[in-house]
């Protein structure tokens, strides 16, 4: 996962390079740079919790399993999902106000289509990487459901 961030990045920063290395650092390959990072640090914060939130649900629900309780860890699993989703979305949802603001101060500071694409990508990418977190916990927390 660490990996994909750091390329997520890399990637973005190469995008953005060009414009940035013809400005003083207000223009808007500076702007793209620090949107950049802010998509970056929302998908790590987005990801991180999503694991967080699984770990502890998949080891109680195999608890509650092995104990015999298997209403209980079908009603711990139903939450765990809940608040999966809920911090995907959270996630998704900040990406996207990030986003969209970061697009209209670029275009107000006539950047480059390029770099707005880049942009645009970098979030599409962030919003994947979110949802392909988001699909791995839910298989994890209904494989502990089921004794696998």
């Amino acid at each position: 996962m660490k990996r994909q961030m750091t390329l997520m990045a890399v990637l973005l920063a190469g995008s953005v390079m060009p414009v940035f290395a013809q400005e003083d650092g207000r223009g808007p390959g500076m702007i793209a740079h620090r949107c950049a990072l802010r998509i970056a640090a929302i998908t790590h914060r987005t990801v991180h919790a999503i694991q967080h939130e699984t770990q502890p649900c998949v080891l109680l629900i195999t608890y509650l399993k092995n104990a015999g309780h298997e209403e209980m860890a079908a009603h711990v699993a139903e939450n765990c999902v809940r608040r999966v989703n809920m911090i995907a979305a959270h996630g998704v949802e900040a990406i996207g106000a990030v986003t969209q603001r970061c697009v209209n101060v670029l275009q107000e500071h006539g950047a480059p289509e390029e770099v707005i694409q880049g942009l645009q990508q970098q979030a599409e990418t962030a919003v994947m990487t979110i949802q392909e977190a988001k699909e791995r916990a839910i298989h994890l927390i209904q494989e502990a459901l089921n004794g696998e």
